[in-house]
């Protein structure tokens, strides 16, 4: 894999991987956490995978604002005195050092969906990278209710492997 598989995809560094129910997405997508974690360089942002089961628009409008909040919640330590409290947190979202691999927004109900959809694209600037698991049909509901894709985002599904592949792949 190249060192950078996200920007491997070109700018701005965005993918939605996509399928039907036990085809793999969540595997993939943490597959490909665990290969930019090593392959991260210092200077590259941390991902972090996150359930967008939680996500509130109405509460939190920014994507920013929500990582900070799931960030405080999950990992309790970033607020520890020496890292600023809950400053450290929000930094780490606000000045990009996350990339948030987004997985579930198929457990939105539908009109939160759309509404994600749209969030990304209203606060998502030009540096910003995400990855975002699906179902197939789902996403392209939400985009179709959105009246939006995720802008500048590749879209891709992962083909299920028979059982023979996957016997000469593993004999």
């Amino acid at each position: 894999m190249d060192h950078d598989p996200i920007r491997a995809l070109g700018e701005p560094g965005r993918l939605v991987i996509t399928g039907g129910p036990g085809t793999g997405k969540t595997t993939l997508a943490v597959q490909l956490l665990l290969e930019l974690l090593a392959g991260r360089g210092s200077d590259e942002p941390v991902p972090v995978m996150l359930s967008l089961a939680g996500w509130d628009t109405t509460c939190h409008r920014r994507l920013d604002e929500w990582l900070a909040a799931q960030l405080t919640t999950t990992y309790p330590t970033l607020r520890a005195a020496e890292y600023g409290g809950d400053a450290a947190p929000r930094a780490l979202a606000e000045q990009g050092h996350i990339l948030p691999v987004l997985d579930g927004p198929d457990e939105l109900p539908a009109p939160a969906r759309a509404q994600v959809i749209r969030a990304l694209n209203d606060c998502l600037t030009q540096r910003d990278q995400l990855i975002l698991t699906s179902r197939t049909t789902e996403f392209a509901a939400a985009v179709t209710s959105a009246g939006d894709v995720v802008t500048g985002a590749a879209v891709i599904a992962p083909v299920a492997l028979t059982p023979p592949v996957a016997a000469a792949y593993l004999g």
